[in-house]
């Protein structure tokens, strides 16, 4: 399976849990996934698929330009597999309409579209949907071995919300908040953290990529920060090697309360500590 990288620790989670294997493709955090590293991969392995996330992609925060995602529905296409397109956080992107997802592209059914309010109205409700092209027999079966119960009620809520137009106004007002609690965050970064620490600024989303300067070690300062409370997630989890040792990933998704800030500074603080650097 092509993936990003780095990917979503959920993402290479589950790879493992399925027994496959995780076929790692360099993504920019401007460009989002390099194509003509993955035509070179896919040309050189025969992937089954590609599992990517073209829109606020997990953890880097990038979106593919709308010719790049063009371009990489082309080449799937081409080579005869499927792209298993995550637009999760699809929905926080784009100041007024949001970007088109590939599958507005997809024009053989190659595009199998996975997509939820998770990350935009309730957490909790866990409702998602597959828009699953030509492989829509074999994802329904699959649906089907698997948890087939579903959540009537909350299902019936989200149809009502995404219905009346309160979900647009909800995504505004949301996006203007996230946007706000970023900046903040990455404000006190650069003001708390080590000389050299660089921030990966997100297209759109409230997720922040650093990297910190070496020798840092992220797990360190994951494990430190949590005897102290605070949950930061370090850069191995984002590839099965040994990959972004020096990186982390904070959640700005919550409000930039004293508390946030603060928790900001202290991860700052023992990065200085780490460092052998005093502030």
């Amino acid at each position: 399976m092509a993936i990003e990288q780095p990917a979503y620790f959920g993402t290479l989670l589950l790879l493992e849990d399925l027994g496959l294997k995780a076929l790692q493709i360099p993504t920019d955090p401007a460009e989002g996934l390099l194509l003509a590293s993955l035509d070179e991969a896919i040309q050189r392995h025969r992937p089954a698929a590609v599992l990517a996330s073209p829109t606020v992609q997990n953890p880097l925060g990038a979106s593919m330009p709308v010719t790049r995602k063009q371009e990489l529905v082309a080449l799937i296409e081409r080579a005869g597999i499927p792209l298993i397109e995550d637009d999760v956080y699809g929905d926080l992107a784009g100041e007024g309409q949001r970007p088109p997802a590939c599958k507005a592209f997809d024009q053989s059914g190659s595009v199998i579209y996975c997509s939820s309010l998770s990350k935009t109205l309730a957490p909790g409700w866990r409702i998602g949907w597959v828009a699953a092209g030509r492989y829509h027999t074999q994802v329904l079966q699959a649906r089907m071995a698997g948890d087939w119960a579903g959540a009537p009620l909350l299902e019936a809520a989200a149809s009502n919300i995404l219905a009346s137009g309160d979900y647009d106004r909800h995504l505004r007002r949301l996006k203007f908040r996230i946007s706000e609690g970023v900046q903040a965050v990455i404000a006190r970064v650069k003001a708390s953290f080590p000389q050299g620490t660089r921030v990966t600024v997100p297209t759109a989303g409230f997720l922040l990529w650093i990297e910190l300067p070496h020798p840092l070690n992220s797990l360190v300062v994951h494990r430190r920060a949590l005897a102290l409370g605070i949950g930061v997630s370090p850069g191995l989890l984002f590839s099965p090697g040994a990959e972004f040792q020096n990186f982390l990933r904070l959640n700005c998704a919550n409000e930039p309360s004293s508390t946030l800030l603060n928790a900001v500074e202290k991860i700052g603080a023992l990065c200085h500590e780490l460092a052998g650097q005093r502030k």
